[in-house]
């Protein structure tokens, strides 16, 4: 549910700028539902709240995800007697793919357990890679159980790289050891200079004539932002 509900295709250059996903069922993306191609250059910009498995972006992807931003609340609320709910500011359950140059500055929610300001579940039995890389998220997290800054649960076959964040622990819960590389914990002020370190895909944010942040409240967006916003 989303936009799109499946693809196995290319989706990109889409912003959703209106309107709020209520009481959705699973599998629930501001953009798409079920993703197992590739997502480029999209964002969302509406609350969302389904029962299971639901991202500002994605619900569920087994592809790749490039250059995605999501900006408000994201919250999965389960249903009786189903403790799982899985909430991520870009995807909300990741099985295989990556997700590169991706932020999030929500707010994401579990009722139950399993949420993080990227990726909220990693599918613990999958023994295939999967991969996030120059992302941030400034997004505050909760749930009942096992909630990450950047990602409710770590195994080892999640390498995370070059990842930045501003709340506690970057993980909710630890599975197995993952492969980490350059994830730091940092304030909002660290992030306004924080584009090249993200790499070739941010600029930092512009200011207006009276000194206020123009576009991401300082923080580094993404080059095809300023674009469209111009």
């Amino acid at each position: 549910q989303g936009l799109f509900g499946y693809s196995s295709g290319t989706i990109e250059n889409i912003i959703i700028n209106s309107g709020e996903i209520k009481n959705a069922g699973k599998y629930v993306g501001g953009i798409l539902g079920y993703n197992i191609g590739n997502v480029n250059c999209c964002g969302n910009n509406i609350n969302i709240t389904a029962q299971h498995t639901v991202g500002g972006i994605v619900g569920s992807t087994q592809g790749n995800i490039n250059e995605c931003y999501n900006l408000k609340n994201i919250i999965g609320k389960g249903t009786d007697g189903y403790d799982e709910t899985f909430s991520g500011g870009i995807v909300g359950l990741a099985n295989s793919g990556k997700i590169s140059n991706c932020y999030n500055k929500g707010i994401i929610k579990s009722s139950y357990c399993y949420s993080g300001g990227i990726l909220g579940v990693i599918m613990q039995s999958s023994k295939v890679w999967k991969y996030v890389e120059n992302c941030y998220t400034t997004g505050g997290t909760s749930a009942k159980k096992y909630a990450g800054s950047i990602t409710g649960n770590v195994t080892s076959y999640i390498s995370l790289t070059n990842c930045y964040y501003t709340g506690n622990n970057y993980y909710g819960y630890l599975y197995s050891s993952p492969k980490t590389s350059n994830v730091s914990k940092v304030t909002e002020s660290d992030l306004q200079n924080y584009a090249s370190k993200l790499g070739d895909s941010f600029t930092d944010d512009l200011k207006n004539e009276d000194e206020t942040w123009k576009y991401n409240g300082g923080t580094p967006l993404l080059k095809w932002q300023l674009k469209v916003q111009n």
